[in-house]
Protein backbone atom coordinates (compact mmCIF):
# COMPACT_ATOMS: atom_id res chain seq x y z
CA UNK A 1 0.00 0.00 0.00
CA UNK A 2 1.38 3.15 -1.01
CA UNK A 3 2.08 6.41 1.13
CA UNK A 4 -0.37 9.76 0.17
CA UNK A 5 3.08 11.28 -0.80
CA UNK A 6 4.57 8.39 -2.69
CA UNK A 7 3.31 10.73 -6.01
CA UNK A 8 4.60 14.00 -4.91
CA UNK A 9 7.82 12.87 -4.09
CA UNK A 10 7.73 10.70 -7.23
CA UNK A 11 6.60 13.97 -9.42
CA UNK A 12 9.41 16.07 -7.53
CA UNK A 13 12.22 13.58 -8.19
CA UNK A 14 11.22 14.21 -11.68
CA UNK A 15 13.72 16.08 -14.01
CA UNK A 16 12.09 18.76 -16.45
CA UNK A 17 13.20 17.05 -19.06
CA UNK A 18 11.41 14.15 -17.69
CA UNK A 19 8.31 16.08 -16.91
CA UNK A 20 8.27 17.52 -20.40
CA UNK A 21 8.08 14.00 -21.68
CA UNK A 22 5.18 13.14 -19.79
CA UNK A 23 3.02 15.90 -20.39
CA UNK A 24 3.83 15.95 -24.31
CA UNK A 25 2.71 12.10 -23.98
CA UNK A 26 -0.52 12.59 -21.80
CA UNK A 27 -1.69 15.37 -24.20
CA UNK A 28 -1.65 12.57 -26.88
CA UNK A 29 -4.43 10.43 -25.16
CA UNK A 30 -6.93 13.34 -25.75
CA UNK A 31 -9.35 13.60 -23.00
CA UNK A 32 -8.87 11.26 -20.55
CA UNK A 33 -5.14 12.09 -21.10
CA UNK A 34 -5.98 16.14 -20.31
CA UNK A 35 -8.00 14.73 -16.75
CA UNK A 36 -4.60 12.80 -15.52
CA UNK A 37 -2.47 16.11 -16.57
CA UNK A 38 -4.46 18.92 -14.89
CA UNK A 39 -3.87 16.19 -11.77
CA UNK A 40 -0.07 16.09 -12.32
CA UNK A 41 0.18 19.82 -12.49
CA UNK A 42 -1.78 20.56 -9.77
CA UNK A 43 0.43 18.31 -7.56
CA UNK A 44 3.84 19.27 -9.37
CA UNK A 45 2.75 23.18 -8.15
CA UNK A 46 2.67 22.38 -4.66
CA UNK A 47 6.06 23.26 -2.15
CA UNK A 48 4.70 20.92 0.76
CA UNK A 49 1.81 18.34 -0.45
CA UNK A 50 -1.53 19.27 0.47
CA UNK A 51 -4.33 16.30 0.41
CA UNK A 52 -7.14 18.54 1.55
CA UNK A 53 -6.45 20.93 -0.90
CA UNK A 54 -6.34 18.18 -3.87
CA UNK A 55 -9.75 16.64 -2.87
CA UNK A 56 -11.30 20.42 -3.33
CA UNK A 57 -10.45 20.22 -7.49
CA UNK A 58 -10.64 16.72 -7.52
CA UNK A 59 -13.66 15.63 -5.38
CA UNK A 60 -14.44 12.42 -7.26
CA UNK A 61 -12.03 9.16 -7.02
CA UNK A 62 -8.67 11.03 -6.09
CA UNK A 63 -7.21 7.93 -4.83
CA UNK A 64 -8.01 5.68 -8.24
CA UNK A 65 -6.94 8.71 -10.36
CA UNK A 66 -3.38 9.16 -8.63
CA UNK A 67 -2.85 5.26 -8.12
CA UNK A 68 -3.64 5.51 -12.18
CA UNK A 69 -1.47 9.08 -12.76
CA UNK A 70 1.28 7.10 -10.68
CA UNK A 71 1.69 4.25 -12.74
CA UNK A 72 1.35 6.14 -16.09
CA UNK A 73 3.91 8.46 -14.59
CA UNK A 74 6.49 4.99 -14.39
CA UNK A 75 5.91 3.98 -18.11
CA UNK A 76 6.99 7.27 -19.18
CA UNK A 77 10.14 7.42 -17.21
CA UNK A 78 10.57 3.61 -18.51
CA UNK A 79 10.00 5.04 -22.17
CA UNK A 80 11.88 7.87 -21.64
CA UNK A 81 14.96 6.76 -19.83
CA UNK A 82 14.70 3.03 -21.61
CA UNK A 83 16.94 4.53 -25.10
CA UNK A 84 19.44 5.95 -22.99
CA UNK A 85 19.99 3.24 -20.65
CA UNK A 86 21.83 -0.40 -21.57
CA UNK A 87 20.56 -2.66 -18.69
CA UNK A 88 16.66 -1.37 -19.65
CA UNK A 89 17.80 -2.32 -23.44
CA UNK A 90 18.63 -5.30 -22.47
CA UNK A 91 15.51 -6.28 -20.41
CA UNK A 92 13.68 -5.28 -23.45
CA UNK A 93 15.70 -7.31 -25.60
CA UNK A 94 15.05 -10.17 -23.84
CA UNK A 95 11.08 -9.95 -23.61
CA UNK A 96 11.23 -9.42 -27.37
CA UNK A 97 13.07 -12.34 -27.83
CA UNK A 98 10.56 -14.77 -25.76
CA UNK A 99 7.78 -13.01 -27.21
CA UNK A 100 9.27 -14.23 -30.82
CA UNK A 101 9.90 -17.83 -29.38
CA UNK A 102 6.60 -18.24 -28.73
CA UNK A 103 5.74 -17.64 -31.97
CA UNK A 104 7.65 -19.64 -33.56
CA UNK A 105 10.18 -17.22 -35.12
CA UNK A 106 12.84 -18.46 -33.27
CA UNK A 107 15.66 -16.83 -35.80
CA UNK A 108 14.50 -13.35 -35.19
CA UNK A 109 14.40 -14.27 -31.19
CA UNK A 110 17.92 -15.22 -31.82
CA UNK A 111 19.05 -11.81 -32.82
CA UNK A 112 17.78 -10.13 -30.39
CA UNK A 113 19.15 -12.66 -27.41
CA UNK A 114 22.48 -11.93 -29.75
CA UNK A 115 22.15 -8.02 -29.16
CA UNK A 116 20.76 -8.66 -25.75
CA UNK A 117 23.89 -10.46 -24.51
CA UNK A 118 26.56 -8.44 -26.10
CA UNK A 119 25.24 -5.32 -24.32
CA UNK A 120 25.16 -7.13 -20.92
CA UNK A 121 28.17 -8.03 -21.50
CA UNK A 122 29.13 -4.40 -21.88
CA UNK A 123 28.11 -3.28 -18.37
CA UNK A 124 28.76 -7.02 -17.24
CA UNK A 125 24.98 -7.59 -16.40
CA UNK A 126 26.00 -11.47 -15.25
CA UNK A 127 21.92 -11.97 -14.12
CA UNK A 128 20.73 -10.88 -17.23
CA UNK A 129 23.53 -13.04 -18.86
CA UNK A 130 21.93 -16.35 -17.46
CA UNK A 131 18.13 -15.11 -18.04
CA UNK A 132 19.99 -14.61 -21.76
CA UNK A 133 21.61 -18.28 -21.25
CA UNK A 134 17.83 -20.00 -20.26
CA UNK A 135 16.44 -18.27 -23.28
CA UNK A 136 18.99 -19.52 -25.75
CA UNK A 137 18.58 -22.94 -24.07
CA UNK A 138 14.42 -22.62 -25.36
CA UNK A 139 15.61 -22.21 -29.10
CA UNK A 140 18.46 -24.65 -28.90
CA UNK A 141 15.69 -27.65 -27.80
CA UNK A 142 13.14 -26.56 -30.04
CA UNK A 143 15.01 -26.07 -33.34
CA UNK A 144 17.41 -28.62 -32.34
CA UNK A 145 20.31 -27.37 -34.35
CA UNK A 146 24.03 -28.02 -33.26
CA UNK A 147 22.54 -29.40 -30.24
CA UNK A 148 25.05 -30.44 -28.64
CA UNK A 149 27.44 -28.15 -29.71
CA UNK A 150 25.28 -25.29 -28.50
CA UNK A 151 24.47 -26.65 -25.20
CA UNK A 152 27.59 -27.07 -24.26
CA UNK A 153 28.67 -23.77 -25.05
CA UNK A 154 26.34 -22.49 -22.65
CA UNK A 155 26.87 -24.84 -19.92
CA UNK A 156 30.23 -23.50 -20.02
CA UNK A 157 29.05 -19.38 -20.28
CA UNK A 158 26.18 -20.47 -17.51
CA UNK A 159 29.69 -21.33 -15.33
CA UNK A 160 31.33 -18.01 -15.82
CA UNK A 161 28.36 -15.90 -15.29
CA UNK A 162 27.01 -18.29 -11.77
CA UNK A 163 31.02 -17.86 -10.76
CA UNK A 164 30.98 -13.92 -11.16
CA UNK A 165 27.70 -13.90 -8.91
CA UNK A 166 28.36 -15.62 -6.71
CA UNK A 167 31.77 -13.90 -6.77
CA UNK A 168 30.07 -11.14 -6.42
CA UNK A 169 27.62 -11.41 -3.60
CA UNK A 170 30.21 -13.25 -1.48
CA UNK A 171 32.10 -10.03 -1.29
CA UNK A 172 28.83 -7.85 -1.09
CA UNK A 173 28.48 -9.71 2.20
CA UNK A 174 32.00 -9.78 4.04
CA UNK A 175 31.79 -5.86 2.88
CA UNK A 176 28.53 -5.58 4.70
CA UNK A 177 29.66 -7.41 8.08
CA UNK A 178 32.96 -4.96 7.95
CA UNK A 179 30.91 -2.41 7.48
CA UNK A 180 29.07 -3.04 10.39
CA UNK A 181 32.19 -3.62 12.33
CA UNK A 182 33.30 -0.28 11.25
CA UNK A 183 30.69 1.31 12.76
CA UNK A 184 30.15 -0.76 15.88
CA UNK A 185 33.99 -0.51 16.88
CA UNK A 186 33.73 -4.01 16.65
CA UNK A 187 37.93 -3.89 16.08
CA UNK A 188 38.50 -3.68 19.80
CA UNK A 189 35.57 -5.42 21.03
CA UNK A 190 35.30 -8.52 18.52
CA UNK A 191 38.90 -8.17 16.91
CA UNK A 192 38.53 -11.93 15.90
CA UNK A 193 35.29 -11.52 13.87
CA UNK A 194 37.42 -8.94 11.83
CA UNK A 195 40.72 -10.68 11.37
CA UNK A 196 38.76 -13.56 10.39
CA UNK A 197 36.74 -11.20 7.88
CA UNK A 198 39.83 -9.83 6.77
CA UNK A 199 41.59 -12.94 5.87
CA UNK A 200 39.13 -14.02 3.58
CA UNK A 201 39.11 -10.80 1.15
CA UNK A 202 43.14 -11.10 0.97
CA UNK A 203 43.09 -14.02 -1.27
CA UNK A 204 43.16 -13.28 -5.43
CA UNK A 205 40.01 -13.17 -7.39
CA UNK A 206 39.62 -15.58 -9.83
CA UNK A 207 36.24 -14.13 -12.04
CA UNK A 208 37.02 -11.07 -14.61
CA UNK A 209 34.24 -9.83 -13.97
CA UNK A 210 34.24 -6.05 -13.39
CA UNK A 211 31.11 -6.18 -10.96
CA UNK A 212 32.68 -8.40 -8.94
CA UNK A 213 36.37 -7.36 -9.00
CA UNK A 214 34.72 -3.66 -7.87
CA UNK A 215 33.62 -5.64 -4.68
CA UNK A 216 36.13 -7.37 -3.65
CA UNK A 217 38.49 -3.89 -4.10
CA UNK A 218 35.57 -2.40 -1.92
CA UNK A 219 35.84 -4.88 0.34
CA UNK A 220 39.28 -4.83 1.14
CA UNK A 221 39.68 -1.44 1.17
CA UNK A 222 37.22 -1.26 4.11
CA UNK A 223 39.13 -4.28 5.69
CA UNK A 224 42.63 -1.56 5.79
CA UNK A 225 40.46 1.08 7.04
CA UNK A 226 39.47 -0.80 9.99
CA UNK A 227 42.86 -2.63 10.04
CA UNK A 228 44.26 1.68 9.63
CA UNK A 229 46.39 1.34 6.60
CA UNK A 230 45.25 4.58 5.08
CA UNK A 231 48.13 3.65 2.39
CA UNK A 232 46.55 0.85 1.10
CA UNK A 233 42.72 2.09 1.87
CA UNK A 234 44.25 4.86 -0.27
CA UNK A 235 46.02 2.66 -2.68
CA UNK A 236 42.47 0.24 -3.41
CA UNK A 237 40.23 3.31 -4.22
CA UNK A 238 42.53 4.22 -6.93
CA UNK A 239 42.26 0.80 -8.33
CA UNK A 240 38.83 1.12 -8.22
CA UNK A 241 38.16 4.28 -10.07
CA UNK A 242 40.54 2.50 -12.84
CA UNK A 243 38.75 -0.16 -12.86
CA UNK A 244 35.23 2.16 -13.23
CA UNK A 245 37.85 3.79 -16.71
CA UNK A 246 38.68 1.11 -18.23
CA UNK A 247 35.16 -0.39 -18.45
CA UNK A 248 33.40 3.09 -19.70
CA UNK A 249 29.75 1.29 -20.71
CA UNK A 250 29.81 0.07 -16.81
CA UNK A 251 31.04 2.85 -15.46
CA UNK A 252 27.98 4.84 -17.50
CA UNK A 253 25.40 2.46 -16.53
CA UNK A 254 26.37 2.80 -12.91
CA UNK A 255 27.62 6.40 -12.56
CA UNK A 256 25.93 6.93 -9.16
CA UNK A 257 28.62 4.22 -7.91
CA UNK A 258 31.05 5.52 -10.02
CA UNK A 259 30.63 9.17 -8.53
CA UNK A 260 30.50 7.84 -4.93
CA UNK A 261 33.98 5.74 -5.15
CA UNK A 262 35.57 8.46 -6.74
CA UNK A 263 34.30 10.91 -3.71
CA UNK A 264 35.47 8.10 -1.46
CA UNK A 265 39.01 8.09 -3.04
CA UNK A 266 38.77 11.66 -2.84
CA UNK A 267 38.01 11.77 1.42
CA UNK A 268 40.75 8.94 1.68
CA UNK A 269 43.49 11.04 0.15
CA UNK A 270 42.25 14.23 1.86
CA UNK A 271 42.98 11.99 5.13
CA UNK A 272 46.40 11.90 4.04
CA UNK A 273 46.55 15.51 3.18
CA UNK A 274 47.10 15.13 -0.22
CA UNK A 275 45.49 17.20 -2.94
CA UNK A 276 47.54 17.11 -5.74
CA UNK A 277 44.77 14.53 -7.98
CA UNK A 278 42.30 16.67 -6.32
CA UNK A 279 41.64 18.59 -9.48
CA UNK A 280 41.42 15.93 -11.91
CA UNK A 281 39.15 13.61 -9.60
CA UNK A 282 36.64 16.66 -9.36
CA UNK A 283 36.64 17.13 -13.66
CA UNK A 284 35.91 12.95 -14.07
CA UNK A 285 33.21 13.02 -11.60
CA UNK A 286 30.89 16.26 -13.83
CA UNK A 287 31.71 13.93 -17.35
CA UNK A 288 28.02 13.25 -17.57
CA UNK A 289 25.13 14.86 -18.99
CA UNK A 290 22.25 12.97 -17.40
CA UNK A 291 18.63 13.77 -17.31
CA UNK A 292 18.77 12.26 -13.66
CA UNK A 293 18.04 14.93 -11.21
CA UNK A 294 18.89 12.95 -8.08
CA UNK A 295 22.20 12.30 -9.99
CA UNK A 296 22.56 15.55 -10.76
CA UNK A 297 22.17 16.91 -7.41
CA UNK A 298 24.30 14.10 -6.33
CA UNK A 299 27.24 15.32 -8.28
CA UNK A 300 27.00 18.77 -7.56
CA UNK A 301 27.10 18.00 -3.88
CA UNK A 302 30.25 15.81 -4.22
CA UNK A 303 31.80 18.45 -7.18
CA UNK A 304 31.67 21.91 -5.09
CA UNK A 305 32.10 19.87 -1.80
CA UNK A 306 35.44 18.28 -2.48
CA UNK A 307 36.39 21.73 -4.65
CA UNK A 308 35.75 23.46 -1.45
CA UNK A 309 37.49 21.33 0.68
CA UNK A 310 41.01 21.28 -1.92
CA UNK A 311 40.83 25.60 -2.41
CA UNK A 312 40.90 25.09 1.71
CA UNK A 313 43.61 23.04 2.40
CA UNK A 314 45.69 24.72 -0.75
CA UNK A 315 44.90 27.96 -0.38
CA UNK A 316 45.04 28.17 -4.59
CA UNK A 317 43.65 31.05 -6.05
CA UNK A 318 39.92 30.80 -7.51
CA UNK A 319 37.19 33.02 -9.37
CA UNK A 320 35.02 33.28 -5.88
CA UNK A 321 32.00 34.86 -7.57
CA UNK A 322 31.92 32.04 -9.62
CA UNK A 323 32.39 29.65 -7.34
CA UNK A 324 29.47 31.00 -5.24
CA UNK A 325 27.65 32.02 -7.86
CA UNK A 326 27.52 27.65 -8.94
CA UNK A 327 27.17 26.94 -5.22
CA UNK A 328 23.94 29.33 -4.63
CA UNK A 329 22.36 27.99 -8.24
CA UNK A 330 22.87 24.01 -7.43
CA UNK A 331 21.46 24.92 -3.99
CA UNK A 332 18.65 26.38 -5.82
CA UNK A 333 17.95 23.86 -8.34
CA UNK A 334 18.50 20.70 -6.50
CA UNK A 335 16.20 19.25 -2.97
CA UNK A 336 19.77 18.29 -1.08
CA UNK A 337 18.83 17.61 2.46
CA UNK A 338 19.79 20.07 5.46
CA UNK A 339 22.84 18.20 6.58
CA UNK A 340 24.78 18.18 3.28
CA UNK A 341 23.33 21.66 2.47
CA UNK A 342 24.91 23.30 5.71
CA UNK A 343 28.32 21.24 4.89
CA UNK A 344 28.20 23.11 1.59
CA UNK A 345 27.26 26.89 3.04
CA UNK A 346 29.52 25.97 6.15
CA UNK A 347 32.97 24.93 3.89
CA UNK A 348 31.63 28.06 1.63
CA UNK A 349 31.81 30.19 4.78
CA UNK A 350 35.22 29.12 5.98
CA UNK A 351 36.40 29.39 2.43
CA UNK A 352 35.72 33.21 1.98
CA UNK A 353 36.94 34.10 5.76
CA UNK A 354 40.21 32.35 4.82
CA UNK A 355 40.34 34.52 1.93
CA UNK A 356 39.38 37.44 4.06
CA UNK A 357 36.55 37.99 2.58
CA UNK A 358 34.52 38.72 5.55
CA UNK A 359 31.31 40.38 4.26
CA UNK A 360 30.39 37.44 1.56
CA UNK A 361 31.41 34.94 4.68
CA UNK A 362 29.28 36.57 7.15
CA UNK A 363 26.18 36.30 4.64
CA UNK A 364 26.50 32.46 4.67
CA UNK A 365 27.10 32.31 7.80
CA UNK A 366 23.67 33.98 8.46
CA UNK A 367 22.01 31.86 5.86
CA UNK A 368 23.14 28.85 7.79
CA UNK A 369 22.04 30.21 10.96
CA UNK A 370 18.40 30.03 9.16
CA UNK A 371 18.70 27.03 7.49
CA UNK A 372 19.77 25.00 10.55
CA UNK A 373 16.97 26.45 13.27
CA UNK A 374 15.24 23.59 12.85
CA UNK A 375 17.89 20.78 12.98
CA UNK A 376 18.69 18.36 16.24
CA UNK A 377 22.44 19.20 15.45
CA UNK A 378 23.31 22.38 16.42
CA UNK A 379 26.77 22.60 16.31
CA UNK A 380 26.77 24.33 12.43
CA UNK A 381 24.84 27.08 14.03
CA UNK A 382 27.44 27.83 16.78
CA UNK A 383 30.20 27.98 15.02
CA UNK A 384 28.62 29.78 12.21
CA UNK A 385 27.77 32.74 15.22
CA UNK A 386 31.18 32.54 16.31
CA UNK A 387 32.52 32.58 12.46
CA UNK A 388 30.11 35.82 11.94
CA UNK A 389 31.04 37.61 14.91
CA UNK A 390 34.44 37.50 13.87
CA UNK A 391 33.92 38.03 10.13
CA UNK A 392 31.47 41.45 11.36
CA UNK A 393 34.04 42.47 13.01
CA UNK A 394 36.61 42.84 10.04
CA UNK A 395 33.53 45.43 8.09
CA UNK A 396 31.08 46.63 10.14
CA UNK A 397 31.22 49.84 11.83
CA UNK A 398 31.58 49.53 15.81
CA UNK A 399 27.51 50.24 17.02
CA UNK A 400 26.54 47.73 14.25
CA UNK A 401 29.35 45.19 15.19
CA UNK A 402 27.96 45.68 19.29
CA UNK A 403 24.47 44.74 17.85
CA UNK A 404 26.15 41.60 16.12
CA UNK A 405 28.02 41.22 19.78
CA UNK A 406 25.02 41.13 21.89
CA UNK A 407 23.32 38.83 19.64
CA UNK A 408 25.83 35.70 19.65
CA UNK A 409 26.33 36.29 23.46
CA UNK A 410 22.47 36.34 23.79
CA UNK A 411 22.50 32.94 21.47
CA UNK A 412 25.05 31.45 23.97
CA UNK A 413 23.36 31.74 26.61
CA UNK A 414 20.15 30.23 25.79
CA UNK A 415 20.37 26.23 27.28
CA UNK A 416 20.64 23.38 25.03
CA UNK A 417 24.01 24.13 23.61
CA UNK A 418 26.12 21.55 22.17
CA UNK A 419 29.19 23.28 23.37
CA UNK A 420 30.49 24.15 26.82
CA UNK A 421 29.11 27.78 27.46
CA UNK A 422 32.17 28.56 29.49
CA UNK A 423 35.09 28.14 27.43
CA UNK A 424 32.59 29.76 24.97
CA UNK A 425 32.16 32.70 26.98
CA UNK A 426 35.45 33.31 27.76
CA UNK A 427 36.18 33.45 24.39
CA UNK A 428 33.59 36.06 24.00
CA UNK A 429 35.27 38.02 26.84
CA UNK A 430 38.35 37.95 25.74
CA UNK A 431 37.18 38.53 21.91
CA UNK A 432 35.31 42.19 23.66
CA UNK A 433 38.69 42.95 25.19
CA UNK A 434 40.50 43.30 22.21
CA UNK A 435 37.43 45.74 20.71
CA UNK A 436 37.26 48.20 23.21
CA UNK A 437 41.46 47.99 24.54
CA UNK A 438 43.62 51.57 23.75
CA UNK A 439 45.73 50.99 20.25
CA UNK A 440 48.60 50.34 22.30
CA UNK A 441 47.20 46.88 24.02
CA UNK A 442 45.36 45.52 21.02
CA UNK A 443 48.47 43.66 20.29
CA UNK A 444 48.71 41.90 24.12
CA UNK A 445 44.88 41.26 23.70
CA UNK A 446 45.16 39.41 20.60
CA UNK A 447 47.89 37.47 22.85
CA UNK A 448 45.46 36.61 25.58
CA UNK A 449 43.07 34.64 22.96
CA UNK A 450 46.08 32.96 21.74
CA UNK A 451 47.59 31.55 24.64
CA UNK A 452 43.87 30.97 25.75
CA UNK A 453 42.65 28.97 22.58
CA UNK A 454 46.51 26.83 22.64
CA UNK A 455 45.90 26.06 25.88
CA UNK A 456 42.46 23.96 25.54
CA UNK A 457 44.34 22.58 22.72
CA UNK A 458 47.54 21.35 24.64
CA UNK A 459 44.51 19.72 26.58
CA UNK A 460 43.06 18.25 23.52
CA UNK A 461 39.24 20.38 24.27
CA UNK A 462 38.10 21.85 20.82
CA UNK A 463 35.45 23.63 22.48
CA UNK A 464 34.32 25.55 19.19
CA UNK A 465 32.88 22.89 17.37
CA UNK A 466 33.63 22.17 13.20
CA UNK A 467 37.21 23.44 13.52
CA UNK A 468 36.43 27.36 14.29
CA UNK A 469 38.86 27.63 17.27
CA UNK A 470 41.93 26.33 14.82
CA UNK A 471 40.55 29.17 11.88
CA UNK A 472 39.95 31.71 14.71
CA UNK A 473 43.49 31.13 15.92
CA UNK A 474 45.03 31.69 12.65
CA UNK A 475 42.83 34.93 12.39
CA UNK A 476 44.42 35.57 15.38
CA UNK A 477 48.31 35.32 14.38
CA UNK A 478 47.47 37.12 11.38
CA UNK A 479 47.20 40.01 13.49
CA UNK A 480 50.02 39.61 15.57
CA UNK A 481 52.74 38.74 12.16
CA UNK A 482 50.99 40.68 9.70
CA UNK A 483 50.78 37.60 7.30
CA UNK A 484 47.59 37.01 5.63
CA UNK A 485 44.80 34.21 6.96
CA UNK A 486 45.32 31.93 4.13
CA UNK A 487 49.35 32.03 4.07
CA UNK A 488 48.80 30.77 8.10
CA UNK A 489 46.30 28.26 7.25
CA UNK A 490 49.27 27.06 4.52
CA UNK A 491 52.23 26.63 6.88
CA UNK A 492 49.88 25.09 9.29
CA UNK A 493 49.07 22.35 6.90
CA UNK A 494 52.45 22.17 6.16
CA UNK A 495 53.22 21.71 9.95
CA UNK A 496 50.79 19.10 9.98
CA UNK A 497 51.89 17.38 6.64
CA UNK A 498 55.49 16.58 8.04
CA UNK A 499 54.67 15.49 11.26
CA UNK A 500 52.09 12.96 9.50
CA UNK A 501 55.00 11.77 7.42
Amino acid sequence: MRSKEDLFRLIQAMSKSEKRYFTLDAQKTGKKGSKYLDLFKAINAMEEYDEAKLKKKFPKNLSTDKAYLYESIMKSLRDFNGAKSISVRVKELITDARFLRERGLYIQSEGRLKEAKDLAKSIDDQIALLEINREAREIAWITKRDYEKRIKELMEEKEISLQAVLDFFEYSDISSKLGIALKKNFFTSKPELVKELSERVSTNLATESPRAKRKHLVTQAISHRIIGNADEYVEHFSKIVDLWDSHPSFKNEEYFKYVNDVSNLLASQGEVLNFDSFPELINRMEQTNTSNLHLQAFIFQKVYLYRLLYLINTGQKHDFEKLEEGIKSGLDIYRINIASRIALMFNTAILLFMNERYQECSRWCKDIIKQSKNISRKDAQDAAYLLNLVATFEFMEIEDFEKEFRNTDRYFNTKDKVVDYELIKTTLELFKKIVNAPLLEVKQRYSNLKVFINSHHENNTNFIPMGIDELILRWVESKLTNKTVIQLCSEFKDEKLSSIK
